[in-house]
């Protein structure tokens, strides 16, 4: 994968030849400031949660993974089953690594 391109309405991961291997688009539920407020109401009065925790931990694994792969300097992936960040070397091969794992590397 070359790169994860964040913009306003989503995301965006391509290869180096500029495939796209995942796309995100909002759907206009994502707005950060309503799921503060709700965050504050349920810790403050025990209002309810709208959205699955689930939803927050993935939110998070993202900048927690750039901050791994910068200190240590190795690129980071998620093991779903240890259900933590973990060196991309020691996962197995997803889907769009083994799309991109006969295509010859670029000099």
């Amino acid at each position: 994968m070359r790169n994860i391109d964040l913009y306003k309405q989503g995301w965006i991961a391509q290869d180096k030849e500029n495939e796209t291997l995942a796309e995100y688009k909002k759907t206009g539920a994502e707005d950060i400031l309503l799921h503060y407020n709700n965050l504050h109401h349920h810790l403050r009065s025990g209002e309810a949660i709208h959205c699955p925790v689930e939803s927050g931990v993935a939110v998070l694994v993202f900048p927690c993974m750039v901050n791994e792969s910068w200190r240590t300097g190795r690129m980071m992936a998620w093991d779903a089953e240890k259900k933590e960040t973990v060196s991309a070397d020691t996962v197995p091969l997803n889907r769009f690594q083994e799309k991109c794992q006969n295509r010859p590397v670029a000099n």
